[in-house]
């Protein structure tokens, strides 16, 4: 296998440079592929192709066989491989290699002395490792947001609460599943609660941290869409949702609730099915337009 493989700056332009799923399959596959021509159980498996199974894939990149299975056909629909199936494996084929990987002829250059060809290389192998570490950065960015606005809005309902005890023993896991549940049902949940125990004296009413982490929920309103909000006959989860957004979320990696999902949303509509990209626009009032 060749030393290091060429990424040039234009990635960030490719179409699928966003899609963490697919661009990490990809980038696997350009490691692995064969530099020269060999054989794999008696079948010829030449320069730029790779003898694989999408379990090895999976292990390989870490990704689900879903998710593995989903940005291989990514590829394969762009013409970034092709693929040929065999009783035990497949056989895949980097199309246009020869961009990626130096030939045997540069290879042999370098080993009789061209330094300023490697030094080059070198240089594109560390703007490469560059822009992936920056894209890992982005997605803990993401995440870190998203834990951020989760204990905004918990930090916000616990102020509305009476009977503040326990607040540390609030799980992250709990304000997650509030903030997906959302502010305005949140706040209503509490005002159902204060309005049932109203007659209550205060050292009667649960500690903090048992309404947040489960007690809230025998107090949320009922919020199925009615036929007005809900023209095009949507399915809808307990949480509220149409039915598939949540997996497609997962599916790119993508935040499901809260303002950051609008910019995931306006990148990239094509993601989500029409009608579930309408009800999108309704819920955060934006245009892809």
């Amino acid at each position: 296998m060749g030393g290091f493989i060429r990424i040039e700056k234009k990635i960030l332009n490719w179409e699928w440079w966003s899609d963490i799923n697919t661009f990490r399959l990809f980038f696997y596959l350009l490691c692995i592929a064969n530099w020269t021509d060999g054989t794999f159980q008696g079948v010829t498996i030449k320069r730029g192709q790779r003898a694989v199974s999408l379990d090895s894939l999976s292990t390989g990149t870490g990704l689900s066989i879903r998710q593995t299975r989903t940005a291989l056909k990514h590829l394969q629909s762009t013409g970034e491989v092709t693929v040929k199936r065999h009783a035990k494996f497949s056989v895949i084929t980097i199309n246009n290699y020869d961009k990626y990987q130096s030939s045997d002829t540069v290879s042999d250059n370098e080993m009789t002395g061209n330094r300023q060809a490697k030094r080059q290389a070198n240089d594109t192998q560390s703007d490469s490792e560059t822009t992936t570490i920056e894209r890992i950065k982005e997605i803990k960015n993401k995440n870190i947001s998203f834990e951020q606005k989760a204990d905004e809005l918990f930090e916000e309902l616990w102020a509305m609460y009476p009977r503040k005890k326990g607040k540390d023993k609030v799980s992250k896991k709990s304000k997650r599943a509030i903030l997906d549940i959302g502010h305005d049902r949140m706040v209503e949940c509490i005002e159902n609660f204060l309005t049932e125990t109203k007659n209550r004296e205060e050292q009667y009413l649960p500690y903090g941290s048992s309404f947040f982490n489960s007690g809230y929920k025998d107090y949320l309103p009922q919020d199925k869409p009615s036929a007005t909000d809900n023209p095009d006959n949507l399915q809808f989860t307990d949480k509220g949702y149409p039915e598939g957004y949540y997996e497609i979320c997962e599916q790119h990696g993508a935040v499901y609730e809260g303002s950051v999902v609008v910019v995931d949303i306006v990148k990239h509509p094509e993601w989500f099915p029409p009608k579930i990209l309408e009800w999108l626009k309704t819920k955060y009032s934006f245009s892809t337009g």
